[in-house]
């Protein structure tokens, strides 16, 4: 090490130096889902915009509704200059509950120094560590008694199907499209995230990034319980 602390924990893996800035954070919240999504009962979106960050990382959580199931995930996340736009679906069974935690993360440069605490600058004397501000934690699975919140940035799943409609001398086309959506709840059971579909001369306009439907992503959980 050629410069600063060096933090390993029991199994000797590096939790701290100075070369790695420790994701910590910054802001949080929480919302209500209220942009309409393609007409969707069960669907609804938010647009989060922050500024003044160096490499944000926006979580998002929901916690079990009082019934059906409930998931979500960022489908857009937009930067222009230095201000990042992020566009959060929420999908709920039942179409009466949007309402979302959200956690936003970042390298700790520049944080002020305030109270009590511990900091560490790397050889640049810039933070890369600040008790004052949380770490974020990632986990691999989910445990009861705990909250979490989800990264996890995924288009809209979309299937079509054409055939010729011999009465009209036309093609058409069947449609659906589906909210990527993730619970981050202990216990939930599997959802199918459907929006909207129909049947057509053509395709839907979908006003967001979307994809033909293919194996799951891999969300990244984070355990925000004593945030």
């Amino acid at each position: 090490m050629a410069f600063g602390a060096l933090f390993v924990n029991d199994s000797n893996r590096i939790q701290i130096d100075e070369t790695s800035p420790v994701l910590s954070l910054m802001d949080r919240g929480t919302a209500t889902a209220s942009d309409p999504v393609m007409g969707s009962s069960t669907t609804r979106a938010y647009t989060l915009t922050v500024s003044g960050r160096t490499a944000p990382l926006l979580a998002i959580g929901v916690d079990k509704p009082t019934q059906g199931e409930k998931g979500c995930h960022v489908v857009e996340a937009v930067r222009n200059g230095g201000s990042w736009t992020y566009t959060v679906i929420i999908w709920h069974q039942y179409g009466t509950d949007f309402a979302f935690r959200w956690y936003l993360f970042d390298l700790p440069f520049g944080t002020p120094l305030t109270g009590f605490g511990k900091v560490i600058w790397d050889d640049q004397a810039r933070i890369i560590a600040n008790s004052n501000y949380a770490p974020m934690r990632s986990v691999t699975a989910m445990a009861a008694g705990r909250v979490y919140a989800v990264v996890y940035y995924a288009p809209f799943l979309y299937e079509e199907s054409w055939y010729w409609d011999t009465t009209n001398q036309v093609d058409r086309v069947t449609w659906s499209l589906y909210a990527n959506a993730v619970a981050t709840y202990p216990g939930a059971t599997p959802m199918s995230g459907f929006i909207a579909g129909g049947e057509g001369f053509s395709g839907p306009t979908i006003p967001w990034p979307h994809t033909q439907t293919s194996g799951p992503l891999s969300p990244l959980f984070v355990d925000v319980t004593d945030l």
